[in-house]
């Protein structure tokens, strides 16, 4: 079977309205992109924080992003874990920025209190050591006279 084309030729005018037609169109898919980006396009990122004490027994901050409610997204997922992970590492400087010097003094802090419980505790068992060695000595020397 012969592929046969059919050539249309146009006047000026015609032409002219079909360009002017096809640029409307365009400002209209573009419109309806806008609008369905701002409607549906937004990426939501839940970013959960926390404090906590690591293997040294030393305050840390962790920041965890997650995927929010947003599968109606047209972003492939790897470009979605990308920018999320973007965003934690982000967020982390930001928060150690404005609050990892006050995250400091907690460690210091947290660690003198560790210490001074050990102390109380080492005094603790001396004292006890000490008052039961005296009870134990006046009953051997109560004893001991009878």
């Amino acid at each position: 079977m012969i592929n046969m084309e059919k050539i249309v030729q146009l006047s000026e005018y015609e032409y002219n309205q079909l360009v002017e037609l096809a640029e409307l169109n365009e400002k209209k898919i573009e419109k309806r992109a806008k609008q369905l980006y701002k409607e549906e396009g937004i990426l939501y990122i839940n970013i959960r924080t926390a404090i906590e004490r690591d293997f040294r027994d030393e305050f840390v901050f962790k920041c965890k992003a997650v995927d929010g409610d947003s599968n109606n997204v047209f972003i492939s997922y790897y470009d979605k874990r990308e920018i999320i992970e973007k965003v934690r590492i982000y967020a982390e400087k930001l928060f150690m920025m404005n609050f990892g010097e006050y995250i400091r003094k907690m460690s210091d802090t947290h660690k003198i209190y560790v210490s001074a419980k050990k102390a109380r505790r080492t005094f603790m068992i001396y004292t006890i050591t000490g008052w039961l060695t005296s009870i134990i000595m006046i009953i051997y020397l109560a004893l001991k006279n009878i």
